[in-house]
């Protein structure tokens, strides 16, 4: 019986490196070999065929089932949104709604919610009453 260890001395890494290496350069070699082989339309070796076919059935069942859907990252909203939001409705006398949907609008997002949750979190209130306060002195 034989017992596989992980190696464990910087010596043992060395060896395991070398080995795997080694086991790379052959196996690279012999999938190369075949590959010619098969683009140049030379007869495969018994073994060669079975393990082409193998190697293809292998890729084949691989091949994802369902296509592969984008993450689902919400849109990027700009540092600036809350300031810019705060514009419109401290010093034009613009709605909120309306100033988010410009803003919503002018950054590509088709979700109002997105530019409300965003400016809240960049301190939306705290700018607008910091405006309000500056535009009455």
């Amino acid at each position: 019986m034989k017992f596989e260890f992980y190696p464990v001395t910087d010596a043992d890494h060395e060896a395991a490196d070398k080995e795997h290496a080694e086991t790379r350069a052959s196996k690279h070699g012999f999938l190369n070999e075949v590959a010619d082989k098969l683009e140049a339309g030379e007869p495969l070796s018994d073994w060669e065929r079975s393990w082409a076919g193998g190697a293809i059935r292998a890729f084949a069942e691989a091949l994802p089932t369902e296509r592969k859907k984008p993450n689902k990252r919400p849109p990027k909203v700009p540092g600036d949104a809350a300031v810019m939001v705060a514009l419109r409705v401290a010093f034009d006398g613009w709605p909120k709604s309306r100033a988010m949907e410009e803003q919503a609008e002018r950054v590509g997002i088709s979700e109002i919610s997105t530019i409300e949750k965003a400016i809240a979190k960049q301190g939306y209130k705290e700018i607008r009453a910091s405006m309000l306060a500056d535009r009455k002195k």
